[in-house]
């Protein structure tokens, strides 16, 4: 049970599906409105596999990995951007996305990369980590995405933590350490 729960925490597996249908001119709002109920449930995310035990979580994040649901993603990206959630609520919103392959979370974040400017909610996104996602880690060889890496890590706008870490990410250090992590789950 134990060694179950340490591979759930570590890969962020999620099993079972949501059948979630909404009128598109009410996704964005319903979204905010799961999302604004997942934070009431886990009422903050000091420990990180804290979303793992929510329900909603879980069955908006595989929703929103099904093909069919790419615009819904959108929108939780638009919310990430946007004035309109709190910063557990973004950050929340970027651990729903990590549900999603690596290509189509690099697709799907890339608009965060330069809109967002609070260095802790980038880097999240960079590397939501584990239990929940690769992020950007193994994108260091891939373009368009080692471009726009390249670039974060020469703005000067972004604190130098940050940037540093970008580095990280760039030199392939970063998706080690998360391979190394998966497998001493296993």
């Amino acid at each position: 049970m134990k060694h179950l729960l340490k591979t759930i925490l570590c890969f962020g597996l999620v099993l079972g599906s949501s059948h979630l249908k909404a009128d598109s001119t009410n996704d964005q709002s319903m979204l905010r409105d799961r999302i604004v109920k997942i934070e009431k449930k886990v009422v903050d995310l000091t420990w990180v596999g804290e979303l793992f035990l929510c329900e909603d979580f879980l069955s908006l994040r595989q929703h929103l990995k099904d093909k069919n649901n790419r615009d819904e993603a959108a929108q939780v990206v638009d919310l990430v951007k946007g004035k309109q959630l709190t910063m557990t609520q973004r950050k929340i919103g970027i651990y729903l996305l990590s549900g999603l392959s690596d290509k189509e979370y690099w697709k799907a974040a890339y608009p965060l990369l330069f809109s967002v400017t609070d260095r802790i909610l980038l880097t999240t996104i960079l590397y939501p980590g584990p239990p929940y996602h690769a992020g950007y880690a193994n994108a260091y060889n891939v373009e368009p995405y080692k471009t726009a890496l390249e670039a974060l890590s020469n703005n000067k706008a972004i604190p130098v933590p940050t940037r540093r870490f970008i580095g990280s990410i760039l030199s392939g250090e970063v998706a080690k350490n998360y391979k190394e992590c998966k497998l001493d789950q296993n």
